[in-house]
């Protein structure tokens, strides 16, 4: 016997699709942000060995179609005996996708900012990270974390 598919039964499956991918994206987007942390401490370093190995990081997940990094989160890990749940395998995939892309995006604002913003906010206010960088970053990132947050729900 064949079921027939109505317009409602459509909708209402790509509504309760909708909320795990909503809740997906928002895991891998807090997800993506601690990973990105750190590596963007590493590369700010600038120590040669710590820069070559976020730029491979980033190299690595940018390079690689996400679709193949959900296949190999899910079932290449299934390789080594290790059981993941498809969830599991989906957050971390989706998570160091977008840290790698994170990366270049702050590192490339912080890098943006003129010197001498950064001289005036040292002389002003004895912290590193005063209101008027941390302004400055958050507008100059905006725009492309923004892009990426869209471009990792439309995934």
């Amino acid at each position: 016997m064949m079921t027939t598919f109505t317009d409602w039964d459509i909708l209402r499956n790509l509504l309760l699709a909708a909320r795990w991918t909503l809740l997906l994206s928002l895991v891998a987007f807090v997800g993506g942000t601690l990973v990105t942390l750190p590596l963007l401490f590493m590369r700010l370093l600038q120590h040669k060995w710590l820069t070559r190995l976020v730029r491979g990081y980033t190299a690595l997940f940018q390079g690689t179609p996400l679709l193949m990094q959900l296949f190999l989160a899910f079932f290449g890990v299934g390789l080594f005996g290790i059981d993941v749940a498809p969830w599991t395998a989906a957050s971390l995939a989706l998570t160091f996708y977008t840290s790698a892309f994170l990366v270049d995006i702050w590192y490339g604002s912080i890098r943006a900012l003129p010197k001498g913003q950064w001289e005036a906010s040292r002389l002003s206010r004895p912290d590193l990270w005063s209101d008027a960088v941390a302004g400055s970053l958050r507008r100059r990132r905006s725009a492309s974390v923004s892009r990426r947050r869209w471009g990792l729900l439309s995934r």
